[in-house]
C-alpha cells in the first residue's frame, strides 16, 4: 500500500511538473500566432499556446504506457517508482532501492537474496559475473551454483579467459533500458508530431464552429 502512495505520489509530481513547464513553454510560444497571414491570428495563437501542452502530454502518457508493457513482460520497475529492476536470466534481476550503490541480485519473485551490494556485472550466456565486496563472484542462473570471493586471476580462469567487460550498474540499466528508451523516443515523438499536425488541422479549421453552433442550437432545442 505504501509503495502505490509513493508511485501514485512521484506520478502526480511529474504530472504537475510537467504541467507547469508546458505553461510557460506555451506562453513563449504565443508570439508565433503572428507569423505569416493575419487571418485567424487569435486562433493561431491559443494554438501555438497549446501546442507544448499537446506535445509533452502526449509523450508523458506514452512514455508511461511503454515502461508499464516493458515492465509488465520484462519484469522490470517502472521508472518513475523507487525501486529499479532489471532482468538478468533464468528469473534471476538485479534491483536497488534509491541508489545503484545498494544494488544486489535476488532469485524468484520471493526476492531470495543471492550478492549484495553488487558494484559490478556482466551476463555470460546463462551465467552472471561479477564484483561485491572487493572481490568476484560467478552465478550460473541455469543451476543455481555460485563462487565467491574470488580474485580477479581466479574469475579470469574460471570464465576460459573469455573477455570480461564488467560494468557498473549505472550502465548495465542504460544498456538494459535501451530497446525500451528507444521505443519510447520514437513512439511518443511520433504520436507527438501527429497530435501537433491534428490540433492545428481542427483549430484552423471551420468545422468545429459548425459542430459548436450545431451543439448549442441542440442544446436551445431541447431548453424549449
Amino acid at each position: 500500500m505504501f509503495y502505490l502512495f509513493i508511485l501514485l505520489f512521484k506520478l502526480i509530481l511529474c504530472i504537475v511538473l510537467l504541467s507547469i513547464i508546458a505553461f510557460v513553454l506555451g506562453l513563449l510560444f504565443i508570439p508565433l500566432g503572428y507569423i505569416g497571414k493575419k487571418s485567424n491570428r487569435k486562433r493561431k495563437m491559443v494554438l501555438a499556446f497549446l501546442s507544448p501542452n499537446v506535445a509533452i502530454g502526449i509523450f508523458f502518457f506514452t512514455a508511461i504506457i511503454v515502461s508499464l508493457i516493458f515492465s509488465l513482460f520484462q519484469g522490470t520497475g517502472l521508472g518513475i517508482s523507487d525501486t529499479v529492476t532489471m532482468p538478468l536470466k533464468n528469473n534471476y534481476t538485479l534491483t536497488y532501492i534509491d541508489i545503484p550503490d545498494q544494488a544486489g541480485i535476488y532469485k524468484g519473485d520471493d526476492h531470495e537474496g543471492i550478492f549484495y551490494p553488487v558494484k559490478e556485472v556482466q551476463l555470460m550466456g546463462d551465467s552472471v559475473i561479477g564484483s561485491c565486496h572487493g572481490t568476484y563472484f560467478i552465478l550460473n542462473t541455469k543451476t543455481d551454483e555460485k563462487q565467491d570471493s574470488l580474485t580477479f586471476k581466479q574469475l579470469t580462469e574460471k570464465v576460459h579467459r573469455k573477455p570480461i567487460k564488467l560494468m557498473t550498474i549505472e550502465n548495465y540499466e542504460t544498456k538494459s533500458h535501451q530497446v525500451e528508451n528507444i521505443v519510447t523516443i520514437t513512439l511518443g515523438s511520433i504520436l507527438s508530431i501527429l497530435g501537433l499536425i491534428a490540433l492545428w488541422k481542427i483549430g484552423l479549421s471551420d468545422n468545429w464552429k459548425r459542430f459548436l453552433s450545431m451543439l448549442l442550437h441542440r442544446q436551445q432545442t431541447n431548453n424549449q
